[in-house]
């Protein structure tokens, strides 16, 4: 599964949620998600195209056609033919969109002799967000393999021009590892009075036996089983996934339509299967079994 297609708590995926944060923008006239990977094009298709809020609005998904032009040279081959086009908002398909909009939308690149600004996290790393004038894409060779970060930005510096940085206060914003997009997932702000905060975010289609014990880091995706005394903690259950009776979830991505056996310890993505040292039970394990919780809007699991 590409990372952009991750479910969050918001939204069925992080290009989901980009989108409907971006749609917020009046300046905003459309939207392109670009992949690097064809294979990758039917998925980002279908996941976009089953959202009905996104229906009627300008959104396209595209892949670089030409293969290995990478970032800015398949930005070039998508955007350079539309007039339409000013500033360009570039959102990596790894960033976590921000809980404050504020610092994109107040960020202004009129000035003469700024051609861009990079948003930063508090340590100083790339938070997955540029902002580039358009006629920045006439650096970009026609032909050929050219880097965004390596060689575009390098280029706009080296003719003379500014590349602003601004720094955003989420701590965690983009996803490179599994124990990023758990502590996302762990982190997530509780805004709506009629959750808890120690109820945990599960989908309106999954089925959790009652007898389950889910703590509050842990998302439950679309048409998830979870067996009986099944303990889930700080997980992610991806679509389709079954978890067998007495299983044991710490630290893990479950895969889509994945199949754990009952009793198997699953931690940091290491299966072992049960034993007789395993009796299926976690001894003390006094985790909080969160009830009646809702992902993305939907109704009580």
């Amino acid at each position: 599964m590409p990372v952009c297609l991750l479910p969050t708590p918001v939204a069925p995926s992080l290009v989901a949620a980009w989108v409907q944060l971006v749609k917020q923008f009046d300046h905003v006239t459309d939207i392109t998600v670009v992949t690097g990977r064809p294979e990758d094009l039917p998925k980002i298709e279908k996941q976009l195209g089953s959202i009905p809020d996104f229906l009627g609005y300008p959104l396209e998904v595209k892949t670089d056609k030409n293969e290995h032009r990478g970032t800015a040279g398949t930005l070039r081959d998508t955007i350079i033919g539309r007039q339409n086009v000013n500033d360009l908002l570039l959102i990596e398909g790894t960033a976590i969109p921000p809980g404050n909009i504020d610092v994109i939308a107040e960020m202004s690149i009129d000035e003469e002799g700024i051609d861009g600004a990079i948003i930063q996290t508090p340590l100083s790393e790339p938070a997955g967000m540029i902002i580039l004038k358009r006629k920045v894409l006439e650096l970009i060779p026609e032909v050929g393999f050219f880097d965004l970060k390596e060689q575009l930005l390098p280029k706009v510096i080296s003719d003379g021009n500014r590349v602003l940085v601004r720094q955003i206060d989420d701590q965690l914003r983009r996803i490179t590892r599994v124990e990023d997009y758990l502590a996302h997932i762990a982190r997530f702000p509780r805004t709506s009075k009629s959750r808890g905060d120690l109820d945990p975010w599960i989908h309106e289609t999954a089925q959790v036996d009652p007898t389950a014990v889910i703590t509050s880091s842990v998302l439950v995706g679309k048409g998830v089983q979870v067996g009986p005394r099944a303990i889930i903690d700080q997980a992610v259950l991806l679509e389709g996934c079954q978890i067998g009776a007495d299983a044991l979830i710490t630290r893990s991505v479950v895969k889509p339509n994945k199949q754990i056996q009952a009793g198997t310890r699953l931690d940091e993505g290491e299966e072992k299967l049960p034993d007789a040292r395993w009796g299926g039970r976690s001894n003390g394990y006094n985790a909080h079994a969160g009830r009646g919780s809702h992902l993305a809007g939907g109704s009580k699991a």
